[in-house]
């Protein structure tokens, strides 16, 4: 099975945190591995860690607003298909409602266009007297009217939410790559050095404290 980003992560962590806290492994490699660069290698588990920590933090609330969106939006939807069925009904003859309720073409695949006919088609509803007088017949009053347009408000206002959480939450993605692989390069470079240094048999002192650099 792959190992998972975070055990690789927590494989460096063992690996950096095991080499400066030996103090017989810190001098034995501080020629190359000086004092201020094992600290570099703390510095960027650091890094790392916390930048998985704040993407897991954004892809959340980027899975709770896209949720929030999405129940809104189905209920929208089938609000809007509701409106339209009663529409059809009532106005199949009265060409000049029919298409000022956009009845004669189907409800459009994007939302953006979806969201423009069903605020059309409500606000063509709550303008015509005529019109409110047969959707009230099936309970489609001015309340509920006035409702779902202000739904539909805060529906376009989700949208936007949603958008700017899920572009968050790419950045923490692009920012826990980079924090990533830069640890892991200088875990891959601190092994290649601890091997100069242990080799052999010798190499099982490293493994005595958890350091494994194969």
């Amino acid at each position: 099975m792959p190992t998972s980003m975070d055990q690789k992560l927590e494989k460096g962590r063992i690996l950096v945190y095991g080499v400066r806290n030996n103090a017989s492994i810190m001098e034995r490699i501080a020629p190359v591995y000086p004092e201020d660069r094992l600290q570099l290698g703390m510095d960027l588990y650091q890094a790392a860690d916390e930048s998985f920590n704040a993407q897991s933090k954004e892809k959340s609330e980027a899975s709770k607003a896209m949720k929030d969106f999405q129940n809104l939006n189905d209920r929208a939807y089938q609000r809007l298909v509701r409106i339209r069925q009663v529409g059809r009904y009532f106005f199949k003859n009265e060409i000049e409602l029919y298409t000022l309720l956009n009845l004669h073409i189907d409800i459009p695949t994007t939302f953006a266009e979806y969201h423009r006919m069903a605020t059309q088609t409500v606000n063509a509803i709550l303008q015509h007297e005529s019109i409110q007088t047969k959707m009230t017949i099936l309970d489609m009053d001015t309340a509920f009217m006035t409702s779902y347009q202000q739904e539909l408000g805060q529906l376009a206002d989700l949208k936007l939410t949603a958008e700017k959480e899920d572009g968050e939450a790419q950045k923490a993605t692009v920012a826990k790559n980079e924090a990533y692989n830069a640890f892991m390069a200088y875990c891959k470079d601190l092994r290649e050095c601890l091997k100069l240094f242990y080799f052999g048999n010798e190499a099982q002192v490293l493994e005595e404290v958890g350091i494994i650099v194969k």
